[in-house]
């Protein structure tokens, strides 16, 4: 019985993962600021991270796009601020922050009270 080898393979058995982490502050009467970090909790690199999109309620947030940067697995971003204004205090609204890496998108959206 004859046994040919195969070539290796270059195909990486990581995934990228993508958490989105926030708090809300309301910064004076027509400005809510949302402080976010981003985390990769995958076993590969997430490379070319970042934030694209950011709405709270129907309020589009500035200043956008945000480079986040290169997140190895387990690592955490620096605390970033996106600002929204005209924001109702006490009304419950979507907060979304979604974003790009090399290979793939993330998206977090979530349901919260405007302070």
């Amino acid at each position: 019985m004859q046994k040919t080898s195969q070539p290796p393979h270059n195909t990486s058995c990581g995934t990228v993962s993508i958490v989105v982490s926030n708090s809300l502050t309301r910064l004076n009467a027509s400005t809510v600021q949302v402080t976010y970090t981003v985390q990769n909790t995958g076993k590969a690199t997430a490379n070319n991270v970042m934030l694209t999109d950011a709405r709270l309620g129907a309020t589009n947030g500035t200043p956008l796009p945000q480079p986040v940067g290169n997140l190895a697995p387990g690592a955490t971003s620096a605390p970033m601020v996106v600002n929204f204004t005209n924001s109702t205090p006490g009304t419950n609204a979507l907060l979304r922050l979604n974003g790009t890496y090399t290979g793939g998108v993330f998206n977090n959206t979530k349901c919260v009270t405007i302070p």
